[in-house]
């Protein structure tokens, strides 16, 4: 068997990212969530409203399997509670490797909780099970995922509140096509990562300027594939995906992967199928329209168009990937 590679810091940051793209989504863009750099005082991210001058702070702790008891296992740490914990909350979840990336319910836990629970070990360490049986200490901040954005906009309508302010009309909302990339992106990126097992890792640039969105690499043979990826938002009865990009910027290069991956926002998902074109073959088989290059294919898994030979199972994108970069590593 080969060794799972996935450690404690890889879990935790594919959760991060699930929950703050989830956020996003189930507030229609209203929520935003920003990254502290680096990530050293028990904060992962504030989440606010752009323009309304407040924010709550959140402290995610994931937990993929349960203890001997049958409970989820958390730990935080005691400093990373701040002294003024009214607007700190710490989103306690049951990570899963496939997408969202995290069961249908968690628990959104205010600092003040911790607060006033000191603890001369210097961390709390606590259980929560993942049945709804009997009396719970934690039964009060359960939050159903499809909850989650409407009580983060309540957090923010009392932190207003509380400093004699309302939050003001939203100005930015709706799933822009940056947004609608991003999480695109990160979806990919976590089915490659946790499919893999971790063996391999995906590199971000932090400016997409030639149009190159991340490199695939092996942790074994550290040979690696870039890759482009072209998502597009699609409901469950589609019949057709669609992309396209742009012709005078498209590098049509043999040893890059272009990937086209539909997104349920409904699901917070991936769709089943997904395609992995060449971009060379890419550039060939697209229909030109101007300066675009367009994608047109059915998901549909008897379906038969030109774009048939490049569409695989989403859940072996991983294997196509490592099947790509073992026949790189023998040239």
């Amino acid at each position: 068997m080969r060794e799972d590679l996935m450690g404690k810091t890889q879990k935790g940051t594919l959760a991060e990212v699930a929950i703050a793209n989830a956020i996003e989504l189930l507030t229609e863009g209203r929520l935003k969530c920003a990254r502290p750099q680096p990530d050293d005082h028990g904060t992962d991210y504030i989440v606010y409203q752009p323009g309304s001058g407040v924010s709550v702070d959140i402290q995610v702790k994931a937990a993929y399997a349960t203890g001997a008891n049958g409970a989820l296992q958390y730990r935080l740490e005691c400093a990373d509670v701040p002294r003024d914990p009214r607007r700190y909350f710490v989103l306690c979840l049951q990570g899963t490797a496939s997408l969202p990336g995290f069961a249908d319910e968690m628990l959104l836990i205010p600092g003040s909780v911790f607060a006033a629970r000191r603890s001369a070990r210097g961390a709390w360490h606590f259980s929560v099970g993942t049945k709804r049986k009997g009396r719970s200490t934690w039964a009060a901040w359960r939050v159903a995922r499809t909850d989650l954005g409407p009580r983060l906009v309540e957090l923010l309508e009392a932190a207003a509140a509380a400093q004699a302010r309302r939050l003001p009309p939203v100005q930015w909302a709706g799933i822009s096509p940056q947004l609608m990339g991003k999480i695109t992106e990160d979806a990919v990126a976590h089915v490659l990562i946790t499919q893999s097992e971790g063996r391999l890792a995906v590199f971000r640039p932090y400016a997409d300027t030639v149009g190159l969105d991340g490199v695939v690499m092996s942790l074994e043979s550290r040979v690696s594939a870039p890759m482009q990826i072209k998502g597009s938002f699609v409901e469950a009865q589609d019949e057709r995906v669609q992309i396209n990009v742009y012709a005078n910027t498209f590098r049509a290069r043999p040893e890059r992967m272009v990937v086209v991956a539909p997104y349920l926002q409904a699901e917070l998902r991936l769709c089943d199928r997904s395609w992995v074109v060449p971009a060379d073959r890419f550039a060939k088989l697209a229909r030109r329209k101007g300066d675009q290059l367009y994608f047109r294919a059915s998901p549909k898994s008897d379906s038969n168009d030109r774009w048939t030979p490049y569409r695989v199972a989403t859940a072996d994108l991983a294997r196509v990937f490592e099947g790509a970069i073992a026949a790189r590593a023998r040239t």
